[in-house]
């Protein structure tokens, strides 16, 4: 019995060690359907909402001021009403389509990263 597992144990870390367990691509890579672009564009949302996040949070902690939270807050809101309504009209160009989601998602997603930015410049600021 400890031969057979030190042999499986020996051909699977051969098998490791050779390359031929490689994690397979990354289809955000190079995506080629429709499909993998909506998955894509998902997670890549995802992301750039989890920082856009981050930096909110930092920013709204040093801030002391009542009043200046509060239109962070106010500023905040609008611009996820803005967002939303802004990407919901440049999806609608496809509307129907196989690209009218992933035009939405991806729209989010660009808007997205561009609030974390302006985010960031106000924390740079404060500091």
């Amino acid at each position: 019995m400890k031969k057979t597992v030190l042999l499986l144990f020996v051909v699977v870390a051969a098998f490791v060690s050779s390359g031929a367990a490689k994690k397979a691509p990354d289809p955000c890579s190079n995506p080629q359907t429709t499909l993998e672009m909506r998955e894509c564009e998902a997670k890549m949302l995802k992301e750039a909402d989890a920082s856009l996040n981050k930096v909110y949070k930092q920013l709204i902690s040093l801030i002391g001021d009542k009043a200046q939270k509060d239109r962070l807050k106010a500023a905040e809101q609008a611009w996820l009403k803005y967002r939303d309504a802004h990407c919901a009209f440049m999806a609608g160009f496809y509307e129907g389509g196989t690209m009218e989601a992933q035009t939405y998602t991806a729209c989010l997603r660009e808007m997205t990263e561009k609030r974390t930015s302006e985010l960031q410049e106000a924390l740079n600021q404060m500091n």
